[in-house]
């Protein structure tokens, strides 16, 4: 998610996600569109026109949101008091901006605005912020409802080790989708370590012993320098440092089955069942082949994450650049969200690329591994 913890690493040849969220404003969304097949040839380096309009079909379950310039999308579900359910999401860029729908249909969601309207003040206040990757849940605090945002910027604080480098930090709101404010105004919460240049790509995973675990990426830039670790936080609310991190999986241990590319970013973890799952994103994100990625293990700590699927890829999905997804369990059913380079763009073809926020939902072959409906 959508950020960084769980940063694309790099070689000279592979874009860094540190340069993937740009900088985004907030003017008004304009129309969705499908991924056009035709266009999606190009974004591939292929022989095709971009302004065809043959549609691309996709899964049947993906529909485009009306949300552009909407990258690396944070994707949650919270229930009212009646018991309705409410769906959010949170954008790459300055202001984090918000978009809610009261059903879990792309065509329901509308943006609300930026949902951290001050920024943190240990962010670089100049040239690229790197706010990137916003993931937001939430937990009972005083008897009321308090929503917590996971996210990342650059710190820029005077003499620090790690200034220009992407640190995690914490916010939290009594809404869902304005008035963020950070806990520490002064200090982030978790930078990389001496050698890393990034902590990224952060999300909060809750196991079925209700201990929480904050999923993050940390890497250096090359595509065989990264780690996806896991930092213990405070059962209750999810804000306080409870244990040191511990490895998930890194250059060295981790199953690249299933695509040549080895960048490797965006952790979530989530249960189902009595198995684990780790969703990554995979590739270049300036790319077309950027995608969506899953493994799994019996355990958070001391397993090995095994290749499950290609979640979304180019080949299977039609889409450009599937990635930066954000999954959420609504009773059941697994929902989610991610972006594609809109009208099979990317980055690394045009300048002028923006990214689309699509929603989908998850089935679960014979095996036991998840694809897309």
């Amino acid at each position: 998610m959508a950020g960084h913890g769980l940063m694309a690493v790099r070689s000279p040849a592979v874009p860094v996600r540190h340069h993937k969220g740009g900088t985004m404003n907030f003017t008004k969304r304009s129309k969705a569109a499908v991924v056009g097949a035709t266009a999606l040839a190009v974004g591939l380096g292929l022989t095709a026109g971009a302004g065809s309009s043959t549609a691309a079909a996709g899964p049947a379950s993906a529909h485009p949101t009306s949300l552009t310039n909407f990258a690396d999308p944070g994707f949650s579900m919270f229930t009212t008091a009646t018991g309705a359910k409410r769906f959010y999401l949170y954008a790459t860029g300055p202001g984090f901006r918000a978009a809610a729908s009261t059903t879990p249909k792309a065509s329901g969601f509308a943006g609300k605005g930026p949902s951290m309207s001050d920024q943190p003040g240990w962010v670089i206040d100049s040239g690229d912020r790197g706010l990137w990757a916003p993931s937001v849940f939430r937990v009972k605090s005083d008897g009321k409802w308090l929503y917590v945002m996971y996210f990342v910027g650059r710190d820029g604080r005077t003499g620090s080790p790690t200034k220009g480098k992407s640190c995690i930090g914490i916010a939290t709101s009594a809404s869902p989708t304005d008035n963020f404010r950070p806990t520490n105004q002064k200090t982030p919460f978790l930078c990389p370590r001496t050698g890393m240049n990034e902590a990224i790509d952060p999300s909060m995973f809750r196991d079925a012993d209700g201990k929480r675990y904050l999923v993050y990426k940390v890497g250096n830039y090359t595509t065989r320098r990264f780690e996806i670790r896991a930092k213990p936080m405070d059962s209750a609310t999810g804000l306080r440092d409870a244990g040191a991190s511990f490895l998930l999986t890194d250059a060295a241990h981790h199953d690249f089955r299933g695509s040549s590319k080895n960048v490797i970013e965006a952790p979530q973890v989530i249960r189902r069942g009595n198995k684990l799952w780790l969703f990554t994103s995979r590739g270049g994100y300036k790319d077309c082949e950027y995608s969506t990625f899953a493994y799994s293990s019996t355990s958070i700590r001391g397993g090995r994450w095994n290749f499950g699927s290609a979640v979304m890829t180019p080949a299977n999905s039609t889409f450009c650049g599937p990635g930066g997804a954000e999954v959420v369990n609504d009773g059941g059913t697994y929902r989610i969200a991610f972006h594609v380079w809109k009208n099979g763009i990317p980055k690394s073809k045009s300048a002028d690329a923006t990214r689309q926020t699509w929603v989908g939902t998850l089935k679960w072959d014979s095996s036991g591994n998840p694809h897309m409906a």
